[in-house]
């Protein structure tokens, strides 16, 4: 039991991107709004960066050249979706705007249109290096076929719902299978017969 607990461990770094937004809404000052949605969004793209390092960490003698060098652009994608989204939260901060009224009169505010862009920028950065991970984990044969193209299929979830769930997912995938590899390659333990 314990060995599958930790063969399937490292897929619990999906929940560190949606954890640090529960965090980062729970302890926004004042008043929700359009604003808060952005640090919450912000506050995700930090967690799933995390879990990109730590995913990385865990796995990073397995990953190819180009693979990592995916995962750089990725990372410089959340980068953006957050500094975006931190700054288009500042231009509204603690104000009670809805979707609609932010976007009637968000454009009067400082940073608002800047970090809208900026944000989107970002996710189609993070999209582009999320298909490129898998790309080069399929071609490098760090995954089979089918995690591959479902690993560029999931580069589509749009990021400001999930910012890089494929390479999330890749990452504990592919730690997961060298696990069960390694242990299906190690030596049997010699048989010990007891003499009497």
């Amino acid at each position: 039991m314990a060995a599958g607990v930790r063969r399937w461990a490292p897929f619990a770094l999906v929940l560190v991107g949606p954890a640090a937004a529960l965090l980062v809404t729970l302890l926004h000052p004042g008043p929700s709004g359009h604003w808060s949605g952005h640090l919450a969004a912000a506050g995700g793209s930090v967690g799933v960066a995390v879990a990109l390092v730590v995913g990385l960490c865990v796995v990073r003698p397995r990953l190819p050249a180009a693979a990592l060098a995916s995962l750089v652009v990725v990372g410089a994608g959340l980068a953006l979706e957050a500094v975006g989204n931190i700054r288009a939260a500042r231009s509204l901060w603690e104000t009670t705007y809805d979707d609609a009224e932010a976007g009637t009169y968000g454009p009067l505010y400082d940073g608002y249109e800047w970090g809208h862009t900026v944000a989107e920028r970002g996710d189609t950065v993070v999209i582009l290096g999320s298909l490129a991970f898998a790309v080069a984990l399929g071609l490098h044969r760090r995954v089979g076929v089918r995690v591959a193209v479902a690993g560029g299929v999931l580069a589509f979830w749009p990021p400001w719902v999930y910012p890089a769930l494929g390479p999330v997912l890749l990452l504990a995938w592919v730690h997961a299978r060298a696990r069960t590899h390694d242990r299906a390659a190690a030596p049997d333990p010699p048989v010990v017969v007891p003499t009497e």
